[in-house]
Parts: structure tokens; C-alpha cells; sequence
């Protein structure tokens, strides 16, 4: 059955006339080089979260052929979109961002709600139909996180969270961990006893 798609992201479509979209393997770098990305955190988690659901859908429709899921996927990066829309409106190369991942909403929705994706398509400044488009291609690098959201605890309880680089070893979260003003207030006058790391998750601090 056909599909609608909200009223924001209609809007969001006339506010990005680029005609920028995702067609291929091409590496982050390659991309930001064409299209000017903004390394900003939430153009990078946009470019990310494109790559991922391009993926998704693959996986799903040309694999499974389970497209309620494929659909849902498509959605969440409408909804990332959505959200994600007046940090990327400030300037050409966010818009550009925005842009490419809704040209991309549009070709994986295409095959399940044609007369619509045409018609926000052409809306978009497109003067070849949208149906006429290669299938997307998802970059592993660009699936890849650079920051993480690593939660602080002391004796289990949480006492903070901190974004950190994803490339941070053990003993750069833990010097990060110690250094957090609220973990220090909650092991002041205790003696450490041991820090458990996880790298990409937790650090929790050990004290008495």
C-alpha cells in the first residue's frame, strides 16, 4: 500500500533545492569534498545515520523482503531529519547535508509510494524522474561512529555521561572519567579500589 510522508518533511523539501544525493561506495572524505559537508557533530551523525539506513533498506527489502521494516528505517531518518533541521539550515553546506539525505528518502521510498516521491522529487528541482535513479549505496566508513556517549558511575550508580572520541582507549576514558567534576564529588575522601572500563559504554569507579 501506499504511504504518506509528514507535513515537516514536506517543508523540509522545499527548503534544500541541491540536487546532491548518495549514488555510490564514496568514501566520507570523497562526499565532503563535492558537496562541502559541515563537520559539525549533527551533520556527521546525519551523513551517518543516511549510510545506515540506505543499509537497512538493502538488507531488508533486496534480502528479506521484509519491507514494513524497510519502511520504518526510512521513517527514522525522517524523523533524525526532522529534528536535525534548524543545526543544519544555518549554512550551504548543512543544507547540502540535509539534502542529500532526503534525495535519499525519496529513491529508497520511491518503489512503495511512487506518485508521491515524484511529485516531492520534481518539487525538489529534479527534471529526470525519480523512478529513473540508480539504487543507493551505503559506505562503511560513513556507517561508522566518531563519538560516543560513554556513561560515568561510582559503585555502580551513574554519576555522569560524556561524549567522547570513539577511537579512545582505556586509559584516555578512565583519566576522562576522573577528571569529571560530579565523579570527583562522589569519590571525595574515598580511596579508589578499582575502575572497570568498557570501552564505548562505561567507566564505573570503585571506591570506599
Amino acid at each position: 500500500p501506499n504511504c504518506s510522508i509528514p507535513d515537516a518533511l514536506f517543508a523540509q523539501f522545499l527548503l534544500t533545492k541541491h540536487k546532491v544525493r548518495l549514488r555510490d561506495g564514496r568514501s566520507m572524505r570523497e562526499i565532503a569534498r563535492e558537496i562541502g559537508v559541515s563537520h559539525t557533530t549533527v551533520a556527521r551523525e546525519v551523513r551517518r545515520k543516511e549510510h545506515l539506513t540506505v543499509k537497512k533498506v538493502q538488507e531488508d527489502i533486496g534480502n528479506r523482503f521484509q519491507f514494513n521494516t524497510a519502511i520504518a528505517a526510512v521513517m527514522e531518518l525522517v524523523n533524525t531529519l526532522y529534528v536535525s533541521r534548524e543545526a543544519l539550515r544555518g549554512d550551504a553546506a548543512g543544507q547540502r547535508v540535509m539534502s542529500s539525505a532526503v534525495a535519499t528518502v525519496l529513491t529508497l521510498l520511491s518503489p512503495i509510494a511512487p506518485h508521491i516521491c515524484e511529485e516531492l522529487w520534481e518539487g525538489m528541482g529534479h527534471t529526470t524522474p525519480v523512478a529513473g535513479e540508480p539504487w543507493p549505496a551505503f559506505s562503511a566508513e560513513a556507517t561508522e561512529q566518531d563519538v560516543l556517549t560513554v556513561v560515568l558511575q561510582v559503585n555502580g550508580k551513574l554519576r555522569g555521561k560524556l561524549e567522547v572520541p570513539a577511537s579512545a582507549d582505556r586509559e584516555a576514558l578512565e583519566k576522562l572519567a576522573r577528571e569529571d567534576a560530579n565523579v570527583q564529588r562522589h569519590v571525595q575522601g574515598l580511596t579508589v579500589r578499582k575502575v572497570v572500563v568498557v570501552p564505548g559504554k562505561l567507566v564505573n569507579i570503585v571506591a570506599n
